[in-house]
């Protein structure tokens, strides 16, 4: 798949760079030098990838992610920081960018995060596919058979219970089409339905992305700052 890139970054050379690699991989991208030109290219064209800097005049990466979700931009964001902003990029992370990468740019590690956006893309247009079969609010269906049938039947009985359940399977066999049908089949249904995707969080922003952190937990945490899990409270985790 060709993916349209956005990268935002006021180094116009490391711009280039990255714009240079991700050509060479076969990939679309554009540039902008600040958060106002990219918001304005984020609604001239949708994006599938954005790579942000945090340290930007006028406008800096935080600010930016919440206005480009704002204004229901779509592209997976990807923060870009230097060494040292390890805080800030999990602010970042509870804003709604999808991960974080360090200057100098890994491009190994850059060649990973977008493949794996294209490959939630890829899942995305499966999982739609089967939610237009969705026959009525809060009633799915995954397929004719008598096993498939047997195992909506046991998802809405299960959907009643607070347990917590396991689903399993291999990627685009809607597991979280069957999450989402557990959640609105369950006394949670009002209540916030969270996907959190586990592979995304780097391993020791886990703690702090999921479950969240006091003020004064470690250097830099100047605020409480809710997790994941917390903002669904009451709802449905997947």
């Amino acid at each position: 798949m060709k993916a349209s890139v956005l990268i935002v970054d006021d180094d116009r050379q490391l711009a280039k760079l990255l714009a240079d690699r991700f050509r060479f991989w076969g990939h679309d991208p554009e540039t902008a030098s600040d958060g106002h030109e990219a918001l304005r290219k984020a609604k001239e064209r949708a994006f599938d990838l954005a790579i942000l800097d945090l340290q930007m005049p006028n406008m800096d990466g935080l600010e930016l992610i919440t206005r480009l979700r704002d204004q229901e931009c779509e592209a997976d964001l990807v923060v870009l920081t230097a060494h040292g902003s390890v805080e800030r990029a999990v602010e970042a992370l509870h804003r709604g960018a999808c991960d974080f990468l360090t200057k100098p740019a890994d491009f190994d590690h850059l060649q990973e995060i977008v493949d794996r956006s294209l490959e939630k893309r890829r899942l995305g247009r499966v999982n739609r596919a089967l939610a237009e079969q969705v026959a009525g609010q809060g009633k799915i269906v995954m397929g004719a058979s008598p096993a498939m049938r047997d195992l909506v039947e046991v998802a809405t009985r299960a959907a009643a219970s607070d347990a917590t359940i396991l689903l399993t399977g291999e990627s685009g066999t809607g597991k979280q089409l069957l999450a989402e049908h557990l959640h609105e089949a369950s006394p949670r249904a009002a209540q916030p339905f969270t996907y959190v995707n586990c592979v995304a969080i780097p391993e020791t922003m886990a703690e702090s992305t999921l479950f969240g952190h006091e003020k004064g937990a470690f250097t830099g945490a100047d605020a409480r700052k809710h997790g994941i899990l917390e903002s669904a409270a009451g709802g449905t985790a997947f």
